[in-house]
């Protein structure tokens, strides 16, 4: 009730002051209780040398790094340099922030997609899902790239509900800082292209020019990076390498589609000889003249320092692989289909698995709930399924992890609220759930200007 009364700042700054505190005390709990490895890639490696003003490198006077994306080694970066080079404490309480922030605006899309309540379960869910705060406390992009993800469809939802063209160039911007995060976000940006093309139907000339705005924005902000790219090699490298390397890797039936750290050795052992052997027949060259690229034992770094010229030859690789071996492939992606959702590889954290397993069938159950809810009452889904969509696929054809399903989390919380609430008002015997609108309700606050048949579109 006290809530209520607030005006529309005060609830903003009263929703993101309880996640931050809820976010923070889950974080540091999970510290106490886990051996958390905070540092486990070279992103804190890279952020000194920026800070030192060696460049983009992992070592100082070491090669420019092509196979990480740029901007969260620049923010971290810019914590070292207000607070120390690799301070935890400092990078948890600006991680916990970004969380935070991510909690207010699903908030802020659940209470104009569906209710207040739904927005306020949304963002309380987030802020205690134990992955989003386990990400806090680590060095890994996982919480800035959620936040960025939640603001881009924020974003859209804002975009499709004016029509103007700025918004749909602060989506494209949006996707594109994604991208420099994270470059599996890259292929984001035509995905959102072709759901307005379909979605605008109806009118295709604005359609085509929303899509247009929407991709010459995102091609203009990842551009200079690409540019630097391009200066370093000679080749067109969008944001890093890898792709095909996870691709490929993502594939093989030797290491069960695994990511590279949950092999053993003899594993990685087998995976370099291939890639060795991949690389020579691309280059034209020997197995030996290759060997000085790729050294046995590997070590991470050796395993993630993908030329380019490596990166197109498993590409094509991989991409032959999955052809040549249609049922094995299917076979792998069932098993990171699983991986994504309910998987911990780390041996240290194993112990959990059971808890996971529950938690997210919990999770996931409640959220299914919610959007069997949602379609019922022909409210929108798309703001949660396009991500859930896109993301899922993406991983689920290369490298799968449940650290990689963290970033959906807060959309998917909006059909967990709407679950929650409809199993709310069904104990009190009601016939709707608690707090959910009506068709017509929704297109007042969602599409004012569209009408319920746009609405319908959506």
């Amino acid at each position: 009730m006290l809530f209520s009364q607030l005006q529309p700042r005060g609830q903003t700054i009263a929703v993101f002051a309880i996640c931050f505190v809820l976010q923070l005390t889950i974080a540091v709990a999970i510290t106490i209780i886990t051996d958390v490895m905070v540092k486990a890639d070279f992103y804190s490696d890279i952020a000194v040398n920026l800070l030192n003003g060696h460049g983009f490198v992992g070592e100082q006077g070491g090669d420019p790094i092509l196979w990480r994306a740029p901007l969260y080694p620049a923010f971290l970066a810019m914590v070292f340099g207000l607070w120390g080079e690799e301070n935890a404490a400092a990078v948890l309480i600006a991680q916990t922030f970004l969380s935070a922030t991510t909690a207010t605006l699903v908030w802020w899309i659940g209470r104009r997609l569906y209710s207040n309540a739904v927005g306020w379960l949304a963002a309380v869910g987030f802020a205690v899902y134990p992955f989003s705060a386990y990400y806090t406390v680590r060095f890994m992009p996982e919480a800035l790239f959620t936040l960025v993800l939640t603001g881009t469809m924020a974003t859209l939802l804002w975009a499709v509900h004016s029509g103007k063209a700025v918004h749909f160039a602060g989506v494209g911007a949006l996707v594109a800082l994604a991208a420099l995060i994270k470059p599996v976000a890259l292929g984001f940006a035509p995905f959102l292209v072709l759901y307005l093309l379909y979605r605008g139907r109806e009118e295709p000339r604005r359609a085509v020019f929303q899509s247009a705005v929407l991709m010459v924005s995102f091609v203009m902000v990842v551009m200079p990076w690409t540019l630097r790219n391009y200066a370093i090699t000679g080749t067109v490298i969008p944001v890093a390498t890898g792709v095909g390397y996870s691709l490929w890797s993502g594939n093989q039936t030797i290491s069960d589609g695994r990511d590279e750290r949950e092999m053993d050795e003899a594993t990685l052992q087998r995976m370099a000889e291939r890639r060795r052997t991949i690389l020579a027949t691309h280059l034209g060259q020997s197995i030996e003249q290759v060997e000085n690229d790729l050294p046995l034992p590997l070590t991470y770094r050796d395993i993630v320092n993908i030329t380019p010229e490596e990166d197109r030859a498993l590409l094509w690789a991989g991409l032959s692989e999955m052809v040549s071996h249609p049922v094995s492939t299917l076979i792998l992606w069932g098993k990171k289909f699983y991986r994504y959702w309910f998987d911990i590889f780390w041996p240290q954290n194993r112990w959990a698995q059971g808890y996971i397993i529950a938690m997210q069938s919990v999770f996931l159950g409640v959220a299914c709930i919610g959007w069997w809810r949602v379609r019922k009452e022909k409210l929108p889904v798309w703001p949660v399924l396009l991500p859930m969509a896109y993301f899922t696929a993406i991983y689920v054809i290369t490298s799968a992890t449940l650290r990689y399903s963290v970033p959906i989390a807060p959309l998917l919380m909006l059909f967990a609220g709407v679950g929650l609430c409809d199993l709310y008002g069904r104990s009190l015997g009601k016939k709707k759930p608690f707090g959910i609108g009506a068709v017509d309700l929704q297109t007042t606050l969602v599409f004012p200007a569209a009408g319920p048949s746009a609405l319908k579109r959506n």
